[in-house]
């Protein structure tokens, strides 16, 4: 378990199961975690492809994560990417903060549009950072992922400074995740 990310899921008590040994193909990796289910029970959580078919599982979940935004909070801002994430954290500012802004970053200008459901104030900006060049950006000791969070964050410092002076700013932090998205993970750890 020499890559640090696998040694935290490790020791929360995950169970780490090689299923390539290069990046996979959609179809081989279900293929594989469909072999490997037949072994063993489990429940598969498809990354956000199941927000549709099983709304419990993303939007609720980010939904009910909204009730710990301190009530002084004026503007929420969200880095987006697929906007899987963003659709469960307005669901949950409508039914838990209603008069916070939500303010949408999508870095990259994929041009899809979030919509909020009615009541939610909501901005919508796009950037025009390069997906695949990392921005490297840390708050005190806390390292923002560096193909999403820290490119929206970038964005927000530097084109958004109306709208955030003298506001109680929430920034979301959708998951820090710039140690899974660099691993190569080789066969058998």
């Amino acid at each position: 378990m020499k890559y640090p990310a696998l040694r935290l899921c490790k020791s929360l008590g995950a169970e780490v199961k090689t299923l390539v040994t290069k990046n996979g193909f959609t179809k081989v990796l279900e293929s594989r975690l469909e072999s490997l289910r037949q072994k063993r029970k489990f429940y598969a959580i498809s990354f956000g492809y199941q927000a549709e078919t099983n709304p419990e599982a993303i939007i609720d979940q980010n939904a009910r994560q909204v009730r710990n935004i301190p009530k002084d909070v004026e503007v929420v801002v969200i880095p987006v990417g697929s906007g899987v994430s963003a659709r469960g954290i307005l669901a949950g500012l409508k039914k838990y903060h209603p008069s916070v802004t939500a303010v949408l970053i999508q870095p990259f200008g994929y041009d899809r549009k979030v919509v909020a459901p009615s009541g939610i104030k909501l901005r919508h900006y796009e950037g025009d950072y390069d997906y695949a060049r990392p921005l490297n950006i840390k708050i005190g000791d806390f390292e923002l992922d560096a193909i999403y969070e820290a490119k929206a964050y970038e964005y927000m410092r530097t084109h958004m400074k109306a709208l955030i002076a003298r506001r109680r700013v929430c920034f979301w932090v959708i998951g820090n995740a710039n140690g899974m998205r660099l691993l190569t993970i080789p066969s058998g750890e």
